[in-house]
């Protein structure tokens, strides 16, 4: 049974059917997801910033305006204001374009394409490891191992640019030298502009990394430029950049030395001199003064053998204090690595030679006895360093000094007005220092082959340092510009003659003490001498 229905009625259908067709999607999509009060949405979506009730977010997919990233709207773009337009997306607007989009693109996709690549950037100081040799076939070179890196650093457009005109394929161009630079670098419209007048320039695949301080260049590829000035002539490879840059073309260092057209020289003759003529250089000084041979010649018995330490003409012979009521402790010895025991058993020989130490009668009997440590020098893994874990020993030994060694601030205050240095290195400095009799009996320690004790000053007890930075401190004495840290002594001078006069001085003090030095170690007459580290 049909029924009548109301004229009005139907109009007001009709109204809300065109309404609902009009409003945006984003609007029914929004009044479908919040609650019919329309309250203030309480759990946000995270990437569109509506209502989490919807079952596939509508930022999925799309482009940020603001810092280029997908899958989120600018309005809930989490990213700082320092990081928008960052290096992804600026390589994308470089690029023009996206593989991810080749299907389907969004209308905020469309518009970033549209923009124009920034053009306020100047493109200089480039650094560049090249592992390749600059050929053609290299150029195309598939393996993904050679990747190069190329840094360059922005500048602005106030500073003064240093141009020359050189001739690439035979036409003149405007280029920017830089010799800090090892590769050639133009932009893809130079490049355009450049084969117009040399259509037979080819682009080849690059594997070159093109990194500024905040974002990155991307590379269109390289070709292979005859570069030439009015005297040579040379072939180098051009890398190109996508895009436009407001620089002229970077020649780099390599080229530039190939071109004849920079030139380092150390002297400095490249340039008027201006220092004063009391300040000539080290070298010339040496060269117009003696030899070091002639210099050292009469103090040549220094450089021999291991002496023993002398005062007034007397052996000096150093007493370790121990305490009296301490019980003597023989440890039990270390094992030695057999790849050691050779070099050990030449060591003991050699300082037994010396008379830096002696053998223990087999039946003598022992109160102390320390354990014997064996190291091999890093520097020569032939040689051995020995010494002594005197740990439980310097329990029961008393300290009657305590010298304070230089520090750096020391060495720095007495040769700041000093230009030449020389420097010496006693031969095994504590072996050089007799001990008596007594105190022979505590340096007794334990070997594969028996038992042995030092006759000289050891490395380890706690006195030994005492002693020897003492006995140093009144060997060196009163001598102008003149320094030790242990058995390393360093001599300056404000120029030649001054150092000379120090530096006989210090030889004349070791003579009268009977010291020797190990020549090897040795340095003189130096303008820059590393000492300690420093």
């Amino acid at each position: 049974m049909d029924k009548k229905v109301n004229s009005d009625e139907t109009i007001k259908r009709v109204q809300n059917y065109r309404q609902q067709r009009q409003r945006p999607s984003s609007q029914i999509f929004r009044e479908q997801s919040t609650s019919s009060t329309r309250e203030k949405t309480t759990n946000p979506c995270n990437r569109c910033g509506y209502d989490r009730a919807h079952k596939q977010c509508p930022a999925m997919g799309s482009l940020c305006n603001a810092c280029g990233k997908r899958n989120h709207y600018a309005k809930v773009c989490r990213s700082k204001p320092a990081e928008r337009f960052s290096n992804s997306r600026r390589e994308r607007q470089f690029e023009g374009k996206d593989t991810r989009d080749t299907q389907q693109s969004t209308s905020g996709e469309r518009n970033r394409r549209d923009r124009k690549m920034p053009e306020n950037k100047n493109v200089k100081h480039v650094t560049y490891n090249r592992d390749r040799s600059p050929s053609t076939e290299s150029s195309t070179s598939s393996d993904s191992d050679l990747v190069n890196h190329l840094k360059i650093h922005r500048t602005t457009g106030d500073e003064t640019t240093l141009s020359c005109v050189v001739y690439i394929n035979g036409h003149k161009t405007l280029v920017e030298p830089d010799t800090g630079a090892d590769s050639n670098i133009m932009d893809e419209i130079q490049l355009q502009e450049l084969k117009t007048k040399s259509p037979e320039i080819q682009l080849y695949e690059s594997k070159v990394k093109l990194n500024t301080l905040k974002e990155k260049l991307p590379v269109k590829g390289e070709c292979i430029v005859t570069i030439e000035n009015e005297t040579r002539i040379t072939q180098a490879p051009m890398v190109i950049i996508k895009g436009k840059i407001n620089s002229l073309p970077l020649i780099g260092r390599t080229t530039l030395e190939e071109l004849g057209m920079v030139k380092i020289d150390e002297t400095g003759r490249l340039k008027e001199p201006n220092k004063p003529s009391g300040t000539c250089n080290i070298r010339k000084l040496q060269e117009t003064q003696s030899s070091d041979d002639e210099l050292l010649k009469p103090y040549q018995d220094l450089f021999h053998g291991i002496c023993r330490a002398t005062r007034n003409g007397e052996e000096n012979q150093l007493h370790l204090p121990m305490d009296e009521q301490a019980e003597p402790v023989a440890q039990k010895p270390r094992r030695v690595a057999y790849h050691l025991m050779e070099p050990l058993q030449k060591r003991l020989q050699e300082f037994v030679e010396q008379d830096i130490m002696e053998k223990v009668p087999d039946q003598e009997p022992i109160t102390w006895c320390s354990a014997m440590v064996v190291q091999p020098i890093a520097k020569n893994p032939n040689d051995i360093r020995l010494s002594l874990d005197l740990r439980t020993l310097n329990k029961s030994m008393l300290r009657n000094c305590q010298v304070q060694a230089p520090i750096t601030e020391d060495f720095i205050t007495a040769f700041k007005d000093c230009r030449i240095f020389s420097k010496f290195d006693l031969n095994h400095g504590y072996h050089q220092f007799v001990i008596d009799t007594q105190s022979r009996q505590a340096m007794t320690f334990s070997t594969p082959w028996g038992n042995y004790r030092y006759k000289r000053l050891a490395f380890g007890g706690v006195n030994s340092q005492d002693l020897f930075d003492g006995e140093m401190a009144n060997i060196l004495s009163g001598i102008p510009r003149t320094l030790n840290n242990r058995d390393d002594i360093m001599i300056g001078g404000v120029d030649l003659a001054d150092h000379d006069k120090n530096l006989k001085i210090v030889l004349g003090r070791l003579k009268d003490y009977n010291l020797t030095l190990r020549q090897e170690k040795c340095e003189y007459r130096k303008s820059i001498l590393e000492f300690h580290g420093h």
